[in-house]
């Protein structure tokens, strides 16, 4: 099944690339939806980039616009233009000189973040402390020399409790500053995380006390899959550093089931198949594929996995095998293009990512009445992470009610009063593929 790209670059301009979940396929071709021109040639020049192949011809100025404007809405612009600008066609377009200076600024602020973190994590060390890395320059690190063009506006690391206010120290030491002025006991055990502010090369640390976080009876299902995390860690040197992460297990499972969480919120973009990819691809015979597959069936991620190395066998040039049976790939890979990088471009995305977690919070029994009245009314447990306080003093959930309330009116006079409307149909849509997936 899928949405294979098997061709060869010089008959990209002949491409028909059709798709559809659950229709019927004929040969790489699935009748059902098309994807546009440059959603087309944004993916076939990301599998050229990463797996280091020729790129497609592409002559026209106007593919090549929208080869760029999908790369900068899936953060991906840097990876891209590295690889397009090699082509002495490419300098004649009227955005080769602001893509230029746009990567040369993602590539070297980067490469400050990545030194900034690096650092940081000696003075952790020096302090005693082994902080598990999560994501970020572990992910950064696959993409071998375009390391620096995967970029990361934070960090996260995650510490034990005990350990919590150690590591604060450590970061406040290294004029770092926290968004909360103290946490207490009770908030550690619900809290997500805790953001601190880099003083210099804008580095922003996220300090997990929590892998997925509590806010729903779905992600206390996955965080359940990561309690083992600090006795199953591994060794990863970056430049020289030592530093603790994940093991393989844990660490592929865990960017594997934070994509699917993003996908009952907000959402996700092309970027974060990618990294569960590539990490796969250079660690797979090292990851325990038995117990992924126990763990995965366990949180209903089986097939969204399945689904996943199935967009990138056929659509990114990988050679992943099958994990199984698919569910709907097409209706993924659609719903991945419309997100960009987190699914919050407008406000109407992020509208109906409140939507969707309240869908998600209600659960699987509720209908659309229960729905709605968490999206209108939110429990604490659901704001929790936004609004810490309300652990302490839970009577100032009707004031962030009304704070919420107030927002969405003042965004929907922005949107000429269609906020309501289109951040509907995104949440109807994402929805419906939840359900099967098996999420609600």
């Amino acid at each position: 099944m899928g949405c294979r790209i098997d061709f060869p670059p010089e008959t990209i301009h002949n491409l028909e690339y059709q798709y559809s979940c659950g229709k019927k396929k004929t040969g790489n071709r699935i009748k059902g939806h098309s994807m546009d021109r440059s959603e087309q040639l944004f993916l076939s020049v990301l599998d050229s980039v990463i797996h280091h192949k020729p790129l497609p011809e592409i002559r026209e100025v106007s593919d090549w616009e929208g080869v760029f404007a999908l790369a900068r809405r899936h953060n991906l612009l840097a990876l891209v233009f590295e690889a397009a600008a090699e082509l002495p066609e490419t300098a004649e377009l009227p955005e080769y000189g602001i893509c230029l200076q746009e990567t040369m600024s993602t590539v070297a602020s980067q490469a400050q973040r990545t030194a900034a973190f690096l650092e940081l994590y000696r003075a952790f060390s020096e302090a005693g402390l082994a902080p598990l890395v999560m994501k970020g320059i572990v992910c950064r690190e696959l993409y071998g020399e375009y390391r620096d063009h995967r970029p990361s506006g934070d960090e996260d690391l995650l510490v034990e409790k005990q350990d919590f206010e150690r590591a604060r120290a450590v970061l406040e030491e290294q004029r770092y500053v926290p968004e909360m002025e103290s946490v207490t006991e009770r908030q550690k055990e619900d809290l997500q995380e805790v953001g601190f502010y880099g003083p210099d090369a804008g580095l922003y640390i996220e300090l997990h006390l929590n892998p997925i976080g509590h806010e729903n009876e779905f992600r206390v299902q996955l965080e359940e899959c990561f309690r083992d995390v600090f006795r199953n860690s591994r060794e990863l040197t970056v430049d020289g550093l030592t530093m603790r992460t994940m093991g393989h297990d844990d660490h592929f499972l865990y960017l594997i089931l934070h994509a699917f969480k993003h996908l009952a919120g907000e959402g996700f973009g092309i970027r974060q198949v990618l990294d569960v990819l590539l990490y796969y691809e250079k660690y797979g015979r090292e990851i325990d594929g038995d117990r992924l597959d126990a763990m995965l069936a366990r949180t209903e991620a089986k097939r969204f996995f399945a689904d996943l190395v199935e967009i990138g066998n056929r659509c990114l040039g990988f050679d992943l095998g099958t994990r199984g049976r698919t569910k709907c790939p097409e209706e993924l890979l659609e719903e991945l293009m419309r997100n960009g990088i987190f699914g919050m471009d407008t406000q109407a995305q992020r509208t109906a990512g409140q939507m969707i977690g309240a869908a998600v919070a209600a659960g699987k029994r509720s209908g659309a009445g229960g729905t709605f009245l968490r999206t209108v009314f939110p429990s604490r447990r659901q704001l929790l992470n936004m609004h810490p306080e309300l652990a302490e003093r839970p009577w100032l959930l009707p004031v962030r009610w009304a704070q919420r309330w107030g927002r969405f009116m003042a965004h929907s006079r922005q949107n000429d009063g269609n906020l309501a409307k289109e951040s509907m149909e995104i949440g109807k849509r994402r929805i419906r593929l939840l359900k099967k997936y098996g999420i609600l």
